[in-house]
């Protein structure tokens, strides 16, 4: 299911994020959606931000005072961070041979 939002933008970037989306052969709604997954999964990549992330949350964790939506969002944010942490050290063993080449 898809969650409608509003996002403002300057003209000028939304000029260019026409032009761009125009020329892809796309909408912006588009380009605005493949533009927020390549930020999701490069900070992902980031160990630094996932750190400072898990830090977070498990400080969120600890003030169980939370209302159950937030407790679940949570959780699904901590599961979101394990599964990046796990993806990020298959791929060094991978890319260590560990798993052979492909």
């Amino acid at each position: 299911m898809a969650k409608q939002t509003t996002v403002r933008l300057p003209e000028d970037l939304a000029n260019s994020a026409e032009a761009v989306a125009r020329v892809k052969g796309t909408s912006v709604n588009a380009l605005i959606i493949d533009a927020l997954k390549a930020e999701i999964e490069r900070v992902r990549q980031d160990e630094d931000f996932t750190s400072r992330a898990k830090r977070l949350l498990d400080r969120d964790r600890e003030s169980w005072n939370a209302s159950p939506v937030t407790r679940y969002l949570t959780l699904a944010e901590y599961f979101w961070l394990a599964g990046a942490s796990h993806r990020r050290r298959r791929r060094r063993h991978h890319e260590s041979g560990a798993f052979g080449s492909r």
